[in-house]
């Protein structure tokens, strides 16, 4: 609904808005009621969560600016430097999302390595 509202003022931004919107408020809920309902666990996993993907995504931002350049400098014609620019991204976001990851989660992956 917020985003047929939104489409009406904006047009094809407003759709984006209007989902992002909904995704978000969705999302909320649904961590609400799983962690009262079903797993019974409080909200701060996925608060901890939200804040470890917020590090990941600013963590990878960063990199892919730096090393990379903005992104309006990135300027590729054909598919093959679509590929290029693709795999130089993977390359860099890979490590750095792992990083952060296990830096939060070190303890929850050495149990899982160790039950292997």
């Amino acid at each position: 609904m917020t985003a047929v509202a939104f489409v009406l003022k904006f047009g094809l931004v407003g759709v984006a808005v209007g989902t992002l919107v909904a995704m978000v408020y969705r999302t909320c809920y649904l961590a609400w009621y799983i962690s009262r309902n079903v797993i019974n666990r409080s909200l701060w996993a996925f608060a901890k969560h939200l804040c470890v993907d917020a590090c990941s995504i600013a963590l990878f931002v960063g990199l892919v600016y730096n090393v990379l350049g903005p992104i309006q400098e990135l300027h590729a014609t054909t598919y093959f430097g679509w590929s290029i620019l693709a795999l130089k991204t993977i390359a860099l976001g890979i490590p750095a999302i792992a990083t952060v990851n296990t830096v939060f989660y070190y303890p929850k992956i050495t149990r899982y390595i160790k039950k292997q």
